[in-house]
């Protein structure tokens, strides 16, 4: 009549319907799906940081584009303005005298 805790234990896990058998595999199918639910995890956390560089980059990058596109245009018109300036004045016509 004395058992040992191990073949207590084993037969009480065989008296159980099927549906709640342990499965031998349990062990290591809890593993595979805690690391695929934390490797799922991590690349939602990877997309959603990529997603925020892509809006941060994009906005730089956009902000940079304005910028040196101002100083393009501010150097053409300072260049076109030193240009004009620099032109000689018109050569005057010799005045006939007769």
């Amino acid at each position: 009549m004395c058992q040992s805790m191990d073949q207590y234990s084993f037969n009480n896990r065989e008296r159980l319907p099927k549906k709640y058998k342990r499965n031998d595999n349990e062990s290591v199918d809890v593993q595979n799906n805690r690391e695929t639910t934390q490797r799922l995890q991590q690349q939602m956390i990877l997309a959603e940081i990529s997603r925020l560089i892509d809006a941060e980059f994009s906005d730089y990058i956009e902000y940079q584009t304005a910028s040196f596109e101002a100083a393009i245009r501010e150097h053409d018109q300072n260049v076109t303005s030193t240009l004009t300036a620099m032109k000689p004045p018109p050569a005057k016509k010799p005045v006939n005298k007769m």
